[in-house]
């Protein structure tokens, strides 16, 4: 038995979820604390001796025999062990390099500040979030933006770095970003999906879902989704409308979203490839 250690909306274990739902791989989830440090002191230790820590998600055999962090890691290790079938996650190095551009990249554009950094995106969707784990009665009253301040400076300084802009100098407008994340996908979209609507995935001769479609599918859905069925509003909520050069990017994801559901909530069915 496979148990997937997560944290309730995280993109990276929606990621996962999505993965291994599309291959009918067999696997309970464990929902972990929100705090850091309790989810450290809950955490298998990963067998490659690497340090404990406190991101998810992690896979773990029953016994711990086997326990690996790390999205990316997690699909290539189903790869290795046949689990994902005649399809690997990981059929060339290009969609694997493709995934990791949509980690770097799209991860920084979108969840990290526009859910977290932007003002306005933070008030659309975490502060919302946040408030479904206080009592009704307190439900907006509660200032997220000042209890959370440490994890949006994080995040702020993160972006930051990632777009290499110097410390104290102030990050682009909300406007501006989204206009950034709006070229990468653009960039994404005219490589990747060169086909006609008959191409479901980003990798034209694929027949089920890459680890780059899942990673971006789960990041996209952070930002412009609902983070499957956990539920917590979108940052851009109007986000396709206003970028219709995105139309078959679109079309790409709300295929993801009817195909592959990211359930949090129970069991997701198991899904064998030739239901899909």
């Amino acid at each position: 038995e496979l148990r997937l250690f997560v944290i309730l909306g995280s993109q990276y274990c929606s990621k996962v979820m999505a993965a291994m739902d599309s291959r009918g791989i067999a696997f309970s989830k464990v929902t972990m604390p929100m705090d850091a440090e309790k989810r450290r002191a809950a955490m298998p230790a990963p067998t490659d001796g690497s340090p404990k820590g406190s991101q998810v998600p992690v896979l773990a055999t029953a016994d711990e025999a086997v326990v690996v962090p790390d999205s990316e890691a997690i699909l290539a290790y189903l790869d290795d062990l046949g689990a994902s079938g005649e399809q690997k996650f990981y059929p060339s190095d290009a969609v694997r390099q493709l995934d990791r551009r949509v980690s770097a990249r799209i991860n920084l554009l979108g969840p990290l500040y526009h859910n977290w950094v932007s003002d306005a995106g933070f008030q659309r969707s975490m502060r919302v979030a946040a408030d479904n784990y206080v009592p009704s009665l307190l439900r907006g009253w509660v200032p997220w933006g000042w209890v959370l301040r440490s994890a949006r400076k994080e995040y702020a300084d993160k972006v930051r770095a990632g777009l290499d802009i110097p410390d104290g100098d102030p990050l682009p407008s909300e406007a501006e970003m989204q206009g950034l994340l709006a070229a990468e996908l653009k960039a994404i979209q005219d490589e990747w999906l060169k086909g006609d609507e008959s191409q479901r995935y980003l990798a034209r001769e694929a027949s089920l879902p890459t680890g780059a479609d899942c990673g971006l599918y789960a990041l996209l859905d952070r930002t412009v989704g609902t983070a499957g069925d956990v539920g917590i509003p979108a940052a851009l909520p109007e986000f396709w409308e206003e970028q219709p050069e995105l139309g078959r990017l679109r079309r790409w994801f709300e295929g993801m979203h009817q195909r592959h559901p990211i359930v949090y909530k129970g069991r997701s069915r198991a899904q064998s490839p030739a239901a899909l």
